[in-house]
């Protein structure tokens, strides 16, 4: 069995951590509803008791098709859904994206041989500490609407909410102020901030959540490793390319004045040549030499003579 440490997790791991986040959610159904009531309060007079709240839902509708993974998956008891994700990095494609979740969403909803009419109400929430548009509006409430008949009533029981909590957006919003202020600077205050933020302190006690920090922790250590080992060697190849097409350059330059001096065309060639037979013994292929335009020819003469 692992051992598990008492101690208290680092600050990075807040409310607006993804896996904080949906941890808290799934193991706290009475925040989780509370927080849908405060931000679906001009919608819905009242969410239905839970009756299903899920964190790290996949939904996967077709072989070959992209799946997506939601961070808290919810359903009511009257089967109305609410997808809730914490997106603390702007991706910039929130409009498809929330676009593509209702879509895989509905279809995984909808079995074979219902009518259109069983789709229940359905409610995309995304959570971002972000600004999502220059308005700097607090809240982006996305329906169904008509150009040709604005006021018209076109509801399909969907609707894509898009919450901004910044320092810009929390000065316009009322109802949801001190939970944009806890998320934007971890600091509860009275009601539903301070119990979700006994949640989250739970939670770092919690050794569900202290396994899930040292799986998140190796993770981002290895995750780290690899990507400076990747850098490492793009530096590098790149390093070895700028200097083999140097090296090539200088080559043909170094050429072309001996054959100027001498007037003869293997004085021309024979820089170049010397630098491709380098390249050739230090393991780049004709392929590759083709690739940064060294001419055919000139790889074939150099392969010819390096037979003899």
């Amino acid at each position: 069995m692992d051992n598990i440490s008492t101690s208290r997790t680092p600050d990075k791991y807040t409310i607006r951590n993804n896996f904080m986040f949906c941890h808290v959610m799934s193991k706290n159904p009475e925040l989780c509803k509370e927080l849908l009531e405060l931000i679906l309060a001009d919608e819905i007079k009242e969410i239905g008791n839970i009756s299903l709240i899920q964190s790290e839902k996949t939904v996967e509708v077709a072989a070959g098709a992209r799946g997506i993974r939601l961070d808290v998956y919810v359903k009511d008891e009257k089967g109305s859904v609410y997808d809730i994700e914490m997106q603390v990095a702007n991706q910039k494609n929130l409009l498809k994206r929330t676009r593509y979740y209702l879509d895989q969403i509905d279809i995984d909803n909808l079995d074979h041989g219902q009518s259109f009419e069983s789709l229940k109400d359905t409610y995309i929430i995304f959570i971002c500490p972000f600004n999502f548009r220059p308005s700097n509006l607090p809240r982006y409430t996305l329906t169904q609407t008509c150009m040709e008949e604005p006021d018209g009533d076109f509801s399909d029981g969907s609707k894509k909410i898009i919450i901004c909590a910044t320092p810009e957006t929390i000065k316009k919003e009322e109802r949801l102020r001190q939970f944009y202020r806890y998320i934007i600077e971890d600091v509860p205050e009275e009601g539903f901030t301070s119990r979700l933020d006994n949640a989250v302190q739970a939670a770092k006690d919690d050794p569900e959540w202290r396994r899930i920090e040292m799986y998140l922790e190796e993770f981002a250590e290895e995750y780290a490793k690899e990507q400076i080992k990747k850098a490492s060697l793009e530096a590098k190849e790149q390093g070895l390319q700028q200097g083999l097409q140097q090296g090539l350059q200088q080559g043909l330059q170094q050429g072309r004045e001996k054959g100027r001096e001498e007037g003869r065309k293997e004085g021309r060639e024979e820089g170049a040549l010397a630098i491709i037979h380098a390249m050739l013994a230090g393991g780049t292929t004709a392929e590759q030499l083709i690739q940064q335009g060294v001419p055919v020819e000139l790889i074939s003469k150099a392969q010819e003579t390096e037979k003899v």
